[in-house]
């Protein structure tokens, strides 16, 4: 009956042992938008360091931390991102990670189509018709017209 006693003890350094570990051990997230990167690290040990790029610029050089490290960075135009990770227990847990934030989409504006009316014409005003008569002169009177006469002789 031995047996019982080596697996109770078994059994309960097991537990004791288990508890020890956290639910979600050694947790990166990283999250971007088109504005922002951040860097969500959770159950890591004490004495973890953590170093983020932006675009190949250094923006946090080694920040020590643990066991939780949470921090926003701001993009303008950089749009790459690398995080180093080292843990400061089990180097298994050591990363790094890589990516790039979408560009922000710009909304397309939507084309509008207004139809106006088309304009009014200007009402027509129709002058009173002109009558134009002729009157005719009074016939100058023939006046007699002699006519030189001309002889040869020869």
């Amino acid at each position: 009956m031995r047996s019982k006693p080596l697996a109770l003890a078994g059994l309960a350094a097991a537990l004791f042992a288990l508890r020890e570990l956290p639910a979600d051990a050694h947790t990166p997230k990283i999250t971007s938008t088109c504005t922002t990167v951040t860097v969500d690290l959770t159950a890591y040990e004490p004495g973890s360091t953590v170093s983020v790029w932006l675009g190949g610029k250094l923006a946090t050089r080694a920040a020590v931390f643990g066991p939780d490290y949470k921090q926003t960075y701001l993009l303008d135009t950089i749009r790459t991102y690398r995080v180093v990770i080292n843990n400061k227990g089990d180097r298994d847990f050591d990363v790094t990670l890589t990516g790039t934030a979408e560009p922000c989409q710009v909304p397309v504006p939507t084309p509008t189509t207004t139809t106006e009316p088309a304009p009014v014409p200007p009402p027509v005003v129709l002058a009173p018709p002109v009558v134009v008569t002729a009157t005719p002169k009074p016939a100058t009177p023939a006046v007699p017209v002699e006519v030189p006469r001309i002889s040869f002789t020869g």
